[in-house]
């Protein structure tokens, strides 16, 4: 399990910048909220789970490997997207 601690600190700034730079394309003015899971299957990038960006690790790290590193960006963007559309929702009900 340490193995993956440190994996988690290895790629957090970087995750951070991609939805730092990114965010504001779909007017987040504040943070969005993120966290990292752990899963075997690294086609399971990241969910949302209650407004929450999950990203998993492993997928990070395999897609790192690689050389795969736009795969990142793309599941982050993809999942930004789910919780704008839920807030867009949320505010038309």
């Amino acid at each position: 399990m340490e193995e993956i601690e440190i994996l988690k600190v290895k790629y957090r700034k970087n995750i951070q910048y991609i939805i730092d730079k990114n965010k504001n394309f779909y007017g987040f003015e504040g943070n969005i909220e993120w966290d990292y899971y752990f899963k075997e299957n690294i086609y399971e990038f990241a969910v949302t789970k209650n407004q929450k960006l999950c990203i998993n690790i492993n997928a990070v790290h395999r897609a790192v490997e690689t050389n795969n590193t736009m795969y990142i960006e793309y599941f982050i963007i993809h999942e930004i997207r789910h919780i704008y559309q839920r807030l867009c929702i949320n505010l038309y009900n």
